[in-house]
Parts: structure tokens; C-alpha cells; sequence
């Protein structure tokens, strides 16, 4: 072999990898404690309840249409008969 197929490997193989070292950064951290099943799912259920009754809440906090407040039927109306007549 001359010395420009020194560093190329044969077709079909993977070159040798080097270990591995933590990175300077990464070594002066302590390492976090990672959470508990239970939180995390206690952490999911409360946040899927929010998710399914946040569009609830959202809905019956939005404002009536104008024009069901504005109707003059809708104002004499008063437990599905008409003021007034008997």
C-alpha cells in the first residue's frame, strides 16, 4: 500500500471510533436527579385535566353575540311566553 491509502479503510467497513470523554463542561456539573414515575405522572394527569377543560373554560368565559342581547323578541320574552299575555 503507498502512504496516500494510509488513512482510508476498505469499502464495507466502519473506521474504529475513539472513546469517548465526557466534555470539560459536562464533568464540572453535578449530574440531576432525574424525577420519579409517580411525579411524572401525577405531572400528566394534571396537565391533561387542564388540557380537556381549558377549551370548557374559554368557551363560558367568552361573550355573548350582540345580537341575542339586542332583539327586541328576546326582551319581551320571559319563560317562553310574552309578557303580558295571559
Amino acid at each position: 500500500m503507498s502512504d496516500a491509502d494510509e488513512g482510508q479503510t476498505p469499502p464495507g467497513e466502519r473506521p474504529a471510533r475513539a472513546p469517548r470523554q465526557p466534555a470539560e463542561h459536562a464533568a464540572a456539573q453535578p449530574k440531576r436527579k432525574r424525577a420519579s414515575r409517580r411525579l411524572v405522572r401525577g405531572w400528566a394527569w394534571i396537565l391533561g385535566v387542564l388540557s380537556f377543560l381549558s377549551p370548557l373554560a374559554l368557551l363560558g368565559l367568552s361573550p355573548k353575540p350582540a345580537s341575542a342581547e339586542a332583539s327586541p323578541a328576546a326582551s319581551r320574552m320571559r319563560g317562553g311566553r310574552l309578557m303580558g299575555a295571559r
